[in-house]
């Protein structure tokens, strides 16, 4: 019981901090963002960054070891992220 309840806080802090910071960047995008053409331009930007973080960072922490198992007498080499 007690973890929920510092999960239930937890998450609500977090949804009011991403609420906040949310407004303050849709305020900023405002201002900045005042002609039709760099729209696009901008969600272009974002997928590509987000695309390539999303690539780049398990491979920067990933622990490639080979691992044999033996299955019905035979041996089976697992690798992931090599």
């Amino acid at each position: 019981m007690p973890g929920a309840i510092v999960l239930g806080i937890t998450g609500g802090c977090l949804g009011a901090l991403f609420i906040n910071v949310n407004t303050r960047v849709n305020a900023y995008r405002k201002v900045l963002l005042t002609s039709k053409w760099i729209k696009p331009i901008e969600t272009l930007i974002f997928a590509f960054l987000s695309a390539s973080i999303f690539f780049y960072v398990p491979s920067k922490f990933r622990d490639c070891q080979n691992t044999e198992e033996v299955v019905d007498d035979t041996i089976e080499l697992q690798k992931a992220w090599c």
